[in-house]
């Protein structure tokens, strides 16, 4: 192996990974790192943000550590019901399944739990993810775009390694954070044109 090519080798790979880890995605208090290039649609309700080459992204931060009665352990219950019962059906309302539902223990202990679908038809791919922390908050990202899911899964996967709830003071805001909802709105929508009831 030529010096030349190694140093075109590293530069490839340097880029590469700058592309992939290149900015942070703040959300209220919860935190990701994310490809650059993204931006938020303002006004967007539920959070959206588009990408590179179509991507988008819908977020919902659903925090009731304020609730009456509020228990993580009866929370993170109640988001893995909601995970096994209403992702398949979101997932199969837009194309057919092909990442099956399946949960993840990440490296703070926490919770991810994903599930991936194709649009034939539509030429599109789905990935949601559905973060639950230790606290019992969750943090739900539904990314679309073009694309097969099994394709763009090992990149997006690997970001969740590193996210989790953090303050919102933090020093190292590269995009600028927005409101938490403590709870849903009914019927809020986490992908366009899909409902899901309140928790």
């Amino acid at each position: 192996m030529n010096l030349r090519f190694t140093t075109a080798l590293l530069a490839f790979l340097f880029a590469t990974l700058r592309f992939a880890f290149a900015d942070t995605l703040f959300v209220g208090e919860f935190s990701i790192p994310w490809q650059d290039g993204w931006e938020r649609l303002p006004g967007s309700e539920p959070i959206r943000y588009v990408g590179p080459e179509g991507l988008r992204l819908t977020v919902d931060l659903i925090d009731h550590t304020q609730r009456p009665g509020y228990s993580a352990e009866t929370s993170r219950k109640a988001w893995r019901r909601y995970a096994k019962t209403e992702l398949p059906k979101l997932a199969t309302r837009h194309g057919a399944i092909t990442i099956p539902l399946k949960s993840h223990t990440q490296p703070d202990s926490s919770e991810l739990i994903v599930i991936g679908f194709d649009s034939v038809e539509r030429g599109k791919f789905g990935l949601i993810f559905l973060h639950i922390s230790l606290r019992g908050r969750a943090a739900q990202f539904a990314l679309e775009g073009p694309g097969r899911s099994k394709d763009k899964f090992g990149l997006f996967f690997e970001f969740w390694k590193s996210a989790g709830w953090q303050s919102e003071n933090s020093p190292n805001k590269s995009l600028q954070p927005t409101a938490t909802p403590v709870m849903p709105p009914a019927a809020q929508e986490i992908m366009p044109g899909v409902a899901v009831a309140e928790h």
